[in-house]
């Protein structure tokens, strides 16, 4: 005997939209960066060799265009150091390493930034005529994507020809500035449409019962959570489907990716499912010809949705419960649990 298809066998309409998570990111590929800001913790050093070094510690701000405030089309960027200095220009993905997360950000300015940090560094001795040569050095900053959200890292040497005139006397030395930053953007917060967006599950579901043989076998499965005008659904209110019909309502709760599920159609339908099951499980043993008046009680029930990103998702259902049944005309009782576990992704 087949049980009742986990709506059927579990099937969810999730409507959460994600953002700010890069699917491309989540097969290795170069993430989409544009738009975004970093604080970046920064570590900047300037040396000038044989008139020793300074370093400077603090946070910086990274802005990557387009971005109106900032005054950024695309592909363009602004970097603003602790001191307040700012260094820009434009970006694109490195072109020697595609899909691996490296860009090529191409300063526009930085001979004059190098001419303020040396100036700085400079300010407290008898300093004049300070110029530079061309600035030799490439700034290849590596964007990944991981659990706590997109990391920017960027480690980097510029070296320059320097010449001024010290104390009356002309010199030329040469300087290295060294900018080692990173900074992790947290990934954007859940955010749901009034409409909401179809989920497709392929569960395992197993069943068990203390003393019989355990039942496992595939399922699939679809959920609409609210607000949806539509289903009138409130926006703690969801519908379980099966096969484009209404099944059963509950309500839910959400914390940060975490869905959770409530409700008594809820908790009367997988008593249904756990029944029908029970039904096939007791009928495998070969002694047993007649399976009557089965009844079930949950004692334990939790059921979760985990949104990962735009394109993944699993579904997690455990269950325990206390049974009864007639078996060759034997009143019997036992206990058994039934789990649901499966991945999806959203139907479009």
């Amino acid at each position: 005997m087949r049980k009742l298809n986990m709506w059927c066998c579990v099937v969810f309409m999730l409507s959460v939209p994600l953002v700010g998570l890069n699917p491309a990111a989540l097969h290795a590929e170069t993430p989409d960066i544009s738009g975004l800001e970093w604080t970046l913790d920064s570590t900047i050093t300037i040396q000038v060799k044989k008139a020793g070094k300074d370093t400077q510690k603090g946070q910086s701000i990274l802005y990557i265009g387009p971005n109106l405030d900032e005054g950024l089309i695309a592909d363009q960027w602004k970097m603003i150091d602790p001191d307040g200095d700012e260094l820009s220009g434009t970006y694109h993905e490195k072109a020697d390493k595609p899909g691996k997360g490296f860009f090529h950000l191409e300063p526009a300015n930085l001979s004059a930034y190098l001419l303020i940090k040396l100036e700085t560094f400079a300010a407290d001795g008898d300093v004049t005529d300070l110029a530079i040569g061309a600035p030799q050095g490439n700034l290849y900053p590596k964007v990944m994507e991981n659990k706590k959200g997109l990391t920017f890292t960027l480690n980097s040497k510029i070296k320059v020809d320097v010449s001024a005139t010290v104390e009356g006397t002309p010199e030329s030395s040469s300087t290295t500035l060294t900018l080692k930053l990173k900074g992790t953007r947290p990934p954007e917060p859940l955010e749901q449409d009034t409409e909401g967006a179809r989920w497709f599950f392929n569960t395992t579901n197993t069943f068990k019962i203390k003393g019989l043989q355990k039942i496992t076998d595939d399922g699939d499965a679809d959920i609409i959570l609210g607000p949806n005008q539509d289903r009138e659904l409130a926006s703690n209110e969801f519908i379980g489907m099966d096969q484009g019909v209404e099944l059963l309502r509950g309500t839910y709760t959400r914390n940060k990716k975490k869905i959770t599920f409530t409700g008594p159609d809820l908790e009367n339908h997988l008593k249904n499912i756990v029944e029908e099951y029970a039904v096939e499980a007791l009928l495998q043993d070969p002694d047993n010809y007649s399976v009557t008046d089965v009844q079930a009680e949950i004692t334990n029930l939790k059921m979760t949705a985990t949104i990962k990103s735009e394109t993944s998702g699993t579904i997690d259902i455990k269950l325990k419960f206390n049974g009864s049944a007639v078996v060759n005309g034997e009143y019997g009782e036992g206990k058994g649990s039934f789990i649901v576990k499966g991945d999806g992704a959203p139907v479009l």
